[in-house]
């Protein structure tokens, strides 16, 4: 009776873990995809408002943002206090969002072995992982569709409230005519941004989804199929133990 509540206990955890490994992970490979970047910075002519060149001062941005782990300003004189000030608030978010997915990370991959660990004797694992993926994955396109439709009737309005949620001051407000920052990082690029983390993360979603269909269809067919063959064999058992009883009668 314990085992079967902690077992229940785990799949609703990995349940929960789900929305927040596939939407992490499609962050995490959003934020270091520089292809990305770089064909975003020619499609919204960044380089034309730059001193310098835009890829490697956007690479000088990102290994602060991500390998930076002293708090300190960003070593460049190409930003002014405003905007150092800001991306030191934004490496420290961004820091606290990597180390969060690798958390979560961790706790799924503990969890799924301590289940796997539990249900291995009764051959259940199969079904409890389908019910994970399933659900998991299905409210992983729920809260996607859900936040993703928010910013798509107005993402200038989303864009703001996401700041003022996540940030203390108001050093986020640039101007692209001021600010270096803002030039590298046109609206129009955070745009582009949200949308293909959005993509993402419903196109991992539905792999996982139709995946857990997959799996599920093909264990009825199989269960199915041992069925069948385990009446076969029945059967055929009945047939050879009334054998002899039929040759004994036969021979009075």
């Amino acid at each position: 009776m314990v085992r079967k509540g902690i077992e229940l206990l785990l799949i609703i955890f990995l349940i929960i873990l789900t929305p927040l490994l596939i939407s992490l992970s499609s962050f995490q490979s959003t934020l270091t995809d520089n292809a990305f970047f770089y064909k975003e910075f020619t499609t919204y002519h960044v380089q034309e408002t730059l001193p310098i060149e835009a890829n490697n001062l956007h690479n000088q941005v990102m290994t602060y943002l991500l390998f930076e782990k002293k708090q300190v300003l960003i070593p460049s004189d190409t930003f002014n206090q405003k905007e150092k000030i800001h991306l030191l608030d934004v490496k420290d978010l961004l820091q606290k969002t990597i180390l969060l997915w690798k958390l979560v990370t961790l706790a799924t991959i503990f969890s799924l072995f301590i289940l796997i660990s539990l249900e291995k004797e009764d051959k259940k694992i199969l079904s409890s992982l389908i019910k994970v993926f399933f659900i998991g994955s299905a409210l992983t396109l729920l809260i996607t569709f859900s936040v993703g439709f928010l910013f798509a009737i107005n993402f200038d309005q989303s864009f703001v409230s996401f700041h003022e949620l996540f940030f203390t001051n108001n050093f986020w407000m640039l101007n692209p005519k001021v600010d270096m920052l803002k030039a590298l990082y046109p609206d129009e690029l955070f745009q582009d941004f949200a949308l293909l983390f959005f993509t993402k993360t419903i196109i991992f979603s539905f792999l996982m989804l139709i995946t857990s269909i997959a799996i599920f269809k093909y264990s009825r067919r199989r269960k199915k199929e041992d069925e069948n063959n385990s009446r076969k064999l029945e059967n055929e058992q009945n047939k050879e133990r009334n054998k002899p009883v039929l040759t004994k009668n036969k021979g009075r």
